[in-house]
């Protein structure tokens, strides 16, 4: 009984000798991966842009610059796969579509016979 309680006291010592916080050698894994990004030189770390893109990221633009990108008159021509989605998840795009014009210059109507426009898969 002696020796089970000298074991448990060299145990408690050494524990309180040898278990003291472990001194951190590298910084926490958030840092890291942010100074990653800084090093990269690419956007959020991977990606390269253009120019164009650089200036809409340190001006805030939240549209494409330059004509050819945007949509005539801000109209946007839609379809929605009909075999892709039941009745209920359709009325919820075409929702969706409409939230998107009450906070932007964009409009959405339903595609007749556009070349360009947006299929929902």
């Amino acid at each position: 009984m002696k020796l089970l309680w000298v074991v448990i006291g060299v145990a408690m010592v050494a524990s309180n000798v040898f278990g003291g916080p472990v001194k951190r050698e590298s910084p926490p894994l958030e840092e890291s991966a942010s100074a990653l990004e800084e090093i990269g030189g690419n956007f959020e770390g991977d990606m390269m842009l253009t120019p164009e893109q650089e200036d809409a990221v340190k001006y805030g633009y939240t549209a494409i610059i330059g004509e050819f990108y945007k949509w005539p008159n801000n109209i946007v021509p839609y379809a929605i796969d009909k075999n892709a989605f039941t009745v209920s998840q359709q009325n919820s795009i075409v929702s969706a579509l409409q939230q998107i014009e009450l906070v932007s210059c964009v409009r959405f109507v339903p595609r007749t016979t556009e070349k360009d426009y947006v299929m929902v898969l």
